[in-house]
């Protein structure tokens, strides 16, 4: 009987001690996207879009910390097809991407607030993009590897983040150094 009552014990200590070093957090932002092109011909603009998700955090002052989240993207897209055979191009890129990033994150105690900063390498597909002009879904890249850097405060319960993303690997594989690029503001709740 002793046996149990003290596994008991341990096991309701672990799992206290274990809620300390796990926070949910659920997020929601805007997000600035753009696309590097190489292309002289065209030009992309970047535009306003919107993000949703979350983190888990797992540590105490060196995090691991996995999310989750949807990305709607707009980016403008103008110039030629080509300049020997010119075909006026005006149209936006208007395409939806999971994002599940895996960021290692060191988080400064304050007083007042907790800071962090960290980098992961995240993996990213495309879950729905409206065709509306010359290009096509079947012209992106669905699958993209990035490198993200993340800097933020928690304070009190409030989560306040910028993160931006670059793409490894070109976006429009038909043009060079087509990297998808984007920079978001958000700001959430810590839960746990």
């Amino acid at each position: 009987m002793k046996t149990i009552v003290l596994l008991i014990i341990l096991i309701i200590g672990s799992l206290c001690s274990l809620k300390a070093q796990i926070q949910i957090v659920p997020k929601m932002g805007v997000l600035y996207s753009n696309i590097q092109g190489n292309e002289p011909n065209l030009l992309f603009e970047g535009k306003a879009g919107f993000a949703l998700g979350g983190d888990l955090r797992l540590g105490k002052k060196w995090l691991f910390q996995p999310g989750l989240y949807w990305l709607a993207h707009n980016v403008d897209l103008k110039g030629d097809s080509n300049s020997a055979n010119p075909e006026s191009i005006d149209e936006r890129l208007n395409f939806q991407r999971v994002h599940l990033p895996l960021m290692g994150v060191y988080k400064f105690n304050l007083a007042v607030a907790n800071l962090r900063a960290g980098t992961g390498l995240p993996y990213s597909f495309m879950t729905f993009y409206k065709e509306n002009g010359v290009i096509t879904k079947d012209m992106l890249q669905q699958n993209q590897l990035a490198l993200d850097a993340e800097i933020g405060a928690d304070i009190l319960f409030i989560n306040l983040d910028v993160h931006a993303s670059y793409g490894l690997n070109d976006f429009v594989p038909d043009l060079n150094g087509s990297n998808l690029w984007w920079i978001s503001f958000d700001i959430g709740f810590v839960l746990m």
